[in-house]
């Protein structure tokens, strides 16, 4: 027990802000997701210049944001999907200035249409490769 306080005093306060902002955020997005239409919750236009969003600076924030967005998941109630992280993720990004992308895609495999959701620079996402974006905010 006592390893886990020290390392709980060792976090930044950006590291404990995005933690908080995620007991908010995870079920806002989990529940609008289930309930309401898509226009509620999908971002309203792009956000951000393609070049900002794939600085290295902006890719290595979202990188550890998206740590700490996983690791609130990891101990939420619910178990995400790629679309409810992405949204998460995406809205905490966004929320600190990060500049980011978030990215929907298609691809058909086989007989199957599948679909997909995943932020820039959140992550790179071995997931994504396939995927024909469609939108994109």
């Amino acid at each position: 027990m006592r390893s886990n306080r020290e390392r709980w005093r060792r976090w930044r306060e950006a590291d404990w802000g995005v933690l908080l902002r995620c007991l908010w955020v995870i079920p806002a997005v989990e529940l609008s997701v289930r309930w309401m239409a898509p226009r509620h919750w999908l971002p309203s236009s792009a956000s951000t210049d393609e070049r900002e969003a794939r600085s290295p600076a902006a890719a290595a924030r979202g990188r550890e944001i998206a740590r700490w967005v996983d690791a609130a998941y990891r101990r939420s109630l619910f178990s995400p999907t790629c679309l409810t992280r992405s949204l998460v993720l995406y809205r905490i990004l966004c929320a600190r200035g990060v500049p980011c992308r978030l990215q929907i895609g298609l691809r058909r495999e086989k007989a199957d249409l599948e679909g997909h959701a995943w932020v820039e620079p959140g992550r790179k996402d071995p997931e994504a490769a396939g995927f024909e974006v469609m939108l994109s905010f």
